[in-house]
């Protein structure tokens, strides 16, 4: 398992990689590539045991790459990006089924896109209606061979849903100060660990600037936030599914380069082209 865990880490760098190249660029992609393997070797997160945000960590890294290729650089392809990132998502949720970051980046993504750019609107319903079938065929997919094992979809609906919502409504109602100290634990991970410091350069570059993909970011954070506080467990590893997300923006908050939809919102005569999907971009350059 803990080999199985080691490749998850190493793909999900190679996707915060990638994600951060297609939003800003070469430069931008080095710094992402070093956040998210700091991320992934930090023992605070609980990273020596392999567990279901490891495993979950390379769909979501890989899914916003391609969410943001679909979406940034669009391109006769920009459908096949964006319905492999709806399989990689569906990926995801069958690994645990709070962790749909890669779809919330898409989505926010897509609406700011269309918002700043209204020409492309067409384009990101096209690119969503792909992303979603991507995500349908995947869950689709896991459903016929979970029944050719006997399983069916409501053992399955039961199994993976129901069971997480009473476990929750279980940790909520047996509460005790152990979980107010994972509480402060998780919270005091968030701060000494980096990930608060870049998630305010985030919201400060993303209201500066309103940069899409960093606002795209700025929905992830939330999304996750929130699932960490309201599962009521507290466990370090928590925000793990936020370093993907938060790798891929570390940079670009000190840096001031935009994203490729930035660029031509200001400057459409440019066509520039840069990028990456997260929070890696907002790490000061050397």
């Amino acid at each position: 398992m803990r080999l199985i865990g080691l490749l998850a880490s190493v793909l999900m760098v190679l996707g915060v990689t990638r994600a951060a190249f297609v939003i800003s660029g070469s430069r931008a992609a080095m710094w992402a590539a070093s956040a998210a393997a700091l991320f992934s070797t930090a023992h605070w997160f609980g990273v020596p045991r392999t567990n279901g945000e490891m495993l979950a960590s390379p769909f979501v890294a890989w899914g916003i790459a391609l969410a943001a290729q679909a979406l940034l650089r669009p391109d006769r392809r920009s459908w096949l990006y964006a319905m492999t990132a709806g399989v990689l998502a569906a990926g995801a949720v069958l690994i645990k089924q709070t962790i749909v970051d890669g779809l919330v980046f898409a989505v926010v993504l897509a609406a700011v896109v269309a918002w700043q750019r209204p020409e492309r609107r067409r384009h990101c319903l096209l690119v969503l209606a792909a992303g979603l079938t991507g995500l349908a065929a995947g869950i689709g997919a896991a459903l016929l061979a979970a029944s050719a094992r006997g399983t069916t979809p409501g053992d399955l609906f039961d199994a993976l849903v129901t069971f997480r919502a009473d476990a929750g409504e279980v940790i909520r109602s047996s509460a005790s100060s152990a979980t107010t100290d994972r509480l402060w634990i998780l919270l005091g991970t968030w701060a000494v660990s980096g990930l608060a410091a870049i998630a305010v350069l985030t919201v400060w570059h993303g209201l500066r600037r309103r940069d899409p993909a960093v606002l795209a970011t700025l929905g992830v954070i939330a999304f996750v936030s929130g699932a960490a506080i309201l599962g009521g467990s507290y466990w370090a590893r928590l925000p793990d599914p936020a370093g993907p997300g938060l790798s891929t923006r570390g940079r670009s908050a000190g840096t001031g380069h935009p994203s490729p939809g930035a660029v031509r919102r200001r400057r459409p005569d440019l066509g520039c082209h840069g990028g990456q999907p997260g929070l890696h971009r907002h790490l000061p350059s050397a």
